[in-house]
């Protein structure tokens, strides 16, 4: 009897550390979903190199929205009416507090990128097309040109 008393004792008090470890490490917590993050860096909305002119070939628009539950729409705007193309995000993680991993398609085909963020702004870090590198360190590689930060525009 005594016996059976310590294992039930031992078994409760390796469950609660169980427990205990669970709760601090954060082990079952489920991951944020792409619209609490785009939410939690402000990311919602309309981005631009330059909010001031209107949209076209060398100034895009960068046009984030919620899609539905856990989807992110970013509609890249050359004119008022024109999208030049879709990228609908899926998946979006936290790899440091200033840089999100985002994956998804554009246009039908896999995607996924780097963005550095800054209060109101964000850079490409590192895009992925298809299986086409297009934009490493912040440089568009068929051009050269080095990327500047996207502005938040007012709404």
């Amino acid at each position: 009897m005594i016996a059976v008393r310590m294992s039930v004792m031992t078994f409760s008090a390796l469950a609660a550390a169980a427990v205990t470890a669970t709760l601090f490490t954060g082990s079952t917590a489920r991951a944020a979903s792409p619209n609490e993050i785009f939410e939690k860096h402000h990311l919602l909305g309309t981005f631009s190199y330059d909010c001031t002119k209107a949209p076209d070939k060398k100034n895009l628009y960068f046009v984030n929205r919620v899609l539905d539950a856990s989807h992110i729409q970013r509609d890249i705007m050359s004119g008022q009416s024109t999208r030049d193309f879709v990228i609908i995000y899926d998946k979006v993680e936290e790899t440091k507090p200033d840089e999100i991993k985002l994956s998804g398609t554009r246009d039908g085909q896999a995607a996924e990128g780097v963005w550095r963020l800054e209060q109101n702004r964000m850079l490409q870090w590192y895009s992925i097309v298809n299986g086409k590198e297009n934009i490493r360190d912040g440089v568009f590689l068929e051009t050269n040109y080095k990327l500047p930060y996207l502005n938040r525009c007012s709404d």
